[in-house]
């Protein structure tokens, strides 16, 4: 088959040569300008679309990079709007006090066993943190400052305290304690109050520990205490995981 081919190919150049030998010179100046243009105008075309294609390649390159920046640019505005809506829910009851400026702190370090139920966060006395400050999250009160150095802080966390709490819509009140995990319990709700499941339960501001207005959790239980008839047994979830708690907001006590 190969020998067929360069028979034919030859039969060709030798037909074209003779051809060729039978033209007027002026033919054959016009048929060699002609063959040289098509010779130079073939490498020249393959090579502008190689040209084009490279800069095609760079252009969508260059298109990528700037789609992934702005991707990223939107995540962090994004994360950073998320953590904005968080932060003035959590901050909620600091809108008439616009002077109020939270200190963000990670926690470094907790109880293993979480028996003294403290953890360590990553600023002191040279950020303006003092002992008593109130330490929340974006999801309600996690503790307060119980000792300061200059660079850290220990904060005692609520399932440690009593504290002074009340229903946001009935405004019912009764002192709220740890009972285990997330769960809380509302004491000394009188049995005639209006207290329901889902109600809120904020801090009351009573006695000073905390200031008024701090998320402590959602009711999920009340039934009638059989011991003492005058109360009923009110049970509440905090939406704070104390146990793996990583980021927290200091606030003064006094507001």
């Amino acid at each position: 088959m190969f020998s067929n081919f360069s028979s034919i190919f030859f039969g060709i150049l030798v037909i074209t040569s003779v051809g060729m030998y039978n033209l007027s010179f002026p033919q054959k100046i016009y048929l060699s300008e002609l063959g040289r243009t098509y010779l130079f105008s073939v490498p020249a075309w393959f090579f502008s679309d190689v040209k084009k294609y490279v800069e095609a390649a760079e252009k969508r390159k260059f298109l990528s990079t700037q789609l992934v920046e702005t991707t990223l640019e939107n995540m962090v505005l994004y994360e950073a709007k998320i953590e904005n809506i968080r932060l003035r829910e959590a901050l909620g009851f600091t809108s008439q006090n616009p002077e109020i400026k939270p200190i963000a702190a990670f926690v470094v370090s907790r109880d293993a066993d979480l028996i003294y139920d403290n953890v360590t966060i990553n600023i002191g006395s040279t950020d303006g943190i003092e002992s008593n400050y109130c330490v929340i999250s974006p999801e309600g009160l996690v503790g307060h400052i119980s000792s300061v150095e200059k660079s850290s802080s220990i904060v005692s966390l609520i399932t440690r305290s009593r504290i002074s709490a009340l229903v946001s819509e009935s405004r019912t009140q009764g002192i709220v304690s740890w009972v285990r995990g997330h769960t809380f319990r509302l004491r000394f709700v009188d049995a005639v109050g209006d207290v329901r499941v889902g109600q809120k339960v904020i801090t009351s501001g009573l006695g000073g520990k905390f200031p008024k207005g701090l998320t402590l959790g959602k009711i999920t239980l009340v039934k009638q205490n059989m011991t003492s008839p005058v109360f009923q047994e009110v049970f509440l979830e905090s939406s704070v995981d104390l146990i793996n708690i990583e980021e927290v907001f200091v606030i003064p006590t006094t507001i």
